[in-house]
């Protein structure tokens, strides 16, 4: 299971930012928001990653918004927490501290050679390290 640390304070301070605010969050996120009592931290096309205020990070679908799932540790899962971690970490300053942090055994990311950004891509368009460049090491397809 994937956990992070950050005061729960903070965190319902930012879910009440979130919930008072316009978005352009599929309006999914915001019902599983609302309804879950969690912070979206990346949408995909599949669902919403989101942030549970026990620090659990959790996933629903677009498909089934109400079957809200605890995120594991398998390598899959890894790769989108990280992108959730990575993209939620800038979307909401006072949790910075979800960013990933680069171990010895991360590898820089092919897809942007290690820019956090894909050339020629729109800026909306998020690379597959979540912006920052490299990847972890048990990612799928690292080395």
């Amino acid at each position: 299971m994937h956990k992070v640390s950050a005061p729960r304070a903070v965190m319902e301070a930012e879910l009440a930012r979130y919930l008072a605010a316009p978005t352009d969050d599929p309006p999914a996120a915001r019902t599983g928001a609302e309804r879950d009592r969690v912070i979206p931290l990346f949408n995909d096309f599949e669902g919403c990653w989101a942030l549970a205020m026990s620090g659990q990070l959790v996933f629903f679908g677009w498909e089934g918004p109400s079957d809200l799932q605890a995120v594991s540790d398998n390598p899959v899962d890894l790769l989108g927490s990280h992108v959730a971690l990575a993209v939620g970490s800038r979307r909401y300053p006072a949790l910075k501290g979800i960013r990933p942090e680069r171990k010895a055994e991360s590898i820089p990311c092919t897809s942007c050679d290690g820019s956090g950004r894909i050339a020629g891509a729109p800026e909306n368009l998020i690379c597959a390290c979540g912006g920052l460049g490299w990847m972890p090491g048990s990612a799928p397809g690292a080395m």
